[in-house]
Order: C-alpha cells, then structure tokens, then sequence
C-alpha cells in the first residue's frame, strides 16, 4: 500500500532478499503527497513505516481511525478493514515493505546464526488480526530510543537499522506475553 505510493516520489533499495527500504523526505508542501493513499497489499506483504515526522490517518470499516504520528511506527499487514488511507501532514522517516515468501529463507538464517532462535510468527498474525491487519506502536521507551539512534546515523545506514529494528520488534512481539510490555502495552498501540 504505502510502498506503491512512496515508490512514485522516493526510491527504494532491496537491503536483504525479501526486504526493500525507502527513505522518505520531508515534502515542502502537503501538495506533494497528494491524498488519498489507494489501499492495496499484495498478499503475503507487510509494510512498516517508521514515521520520523508528519502524520497518516487510516480509517476502519467501522469509522474508527488509525493515526500514526511523529516517532511512531505504522504496521500493516492487511488492507481489508480500511475504507480510506490519507497523508494529513507531511511524512517522513523510512519505509519497509516484508515479502514473506521470499524474505521467510532470510528470517531462518538469521534466527539460526543467533542462537536456533524460535520466532512465533503466529503468535505475531494472531496479534496483527486482533487489531484487523493494522497498528501504530505509539511512543514508549522502545520506540523513543529507535527514533533517537536515527539523529547519529548517516541518512544512508537509516535503512539497515530500520531493517534490523523491524526484526527486532517481530521478537519482541514473539516474546511478549504481558500485557504491560513496553512495546505493545495497551496505552503503546492502537
């Protein structure tokens, strides 16, 4: 969704098979990103949007609306609830897009070179599916630390690290098994 439409303006580098990145710019003006966002997922995709400055607004069936902010980090993996998509403020930060079936081989050998490490990946679909394919993790401790590492990096690494954070946050998903865990606590996600 999100990567067929910033692909128009920004470009995006493969960083490991399966995953691509894009760095977005701040726009001048909210002319540059003209709303509304198409809403459409390829099957077996998810995207995440590390959303550094600026905001999105994705509106549910059922009229609620999802907004991701400055320093948080939209996740999607599945379009078929939202009824509208739209770019409120200019956006900034780093975009990921996850092709499962080709991405799941590199997600093995990095999950065996640290350790034989098991990642309940249905734990994660079940927990994606309880909020209808889309969540924004808000501001915690974890994601004000991500967002901070960005200011010390050259603009060029900010994909890679991006890249390695997502992974991290699909373990920590794995492992959570409190519901006051400081990444996805109640009041940390929508």
């Amino acid at each position: 969704m999100l990567t067929e439409y910033f692909n128009k303006y920004f470009k995006s580098k493969d960083i490991m098979p399966g995953a691509r990145a894009s760095i977005i710019t701040p726009a001048n003006t909210e002319t540059d990103f003209p709303s509304p966002v198409p809403i459409k997922l390829e099957s077996m995709h998810f995207e995440a949007l590390f959303c550094q400055t600026g905001s999105i607004s994705l509106t549910r069936r059922n009229g609620t609306i999802l907004k991701a902010e400055s320093r948080e980090i939209l996740i999607i993996t599945d379009v078929s609830d939202l009824t509208d998509a739209r770019i409120n403020t200019p956006v900034s930060g780093v975009l990921i897009s996850i092709n499962v079936k080709s991405g799941s081989e590199t997600l093995h050998y990095l999950c065996k070179i640290l350790g034989n490490l098991h990642l309940d990946t249905k734990q994660v679909r079940r927990w994606m599916d309880e909020r209808n394919g889309c969540t924004v993790i808000k501001q915690t401790s974890w994601t004000a630390s991500v967002f901070e590492y960005l200011n010390y990096l050259d603009q060029d690494e900010w994909c890679r690290y991006c890249i390695i954070k997502s992974i991290e946050l699909l373990y920590l998903l794995c492992c959570s098994k409190k519901a006051d865990d400081p990444v996805c606590k109640r009041d940390g996600m929508s």
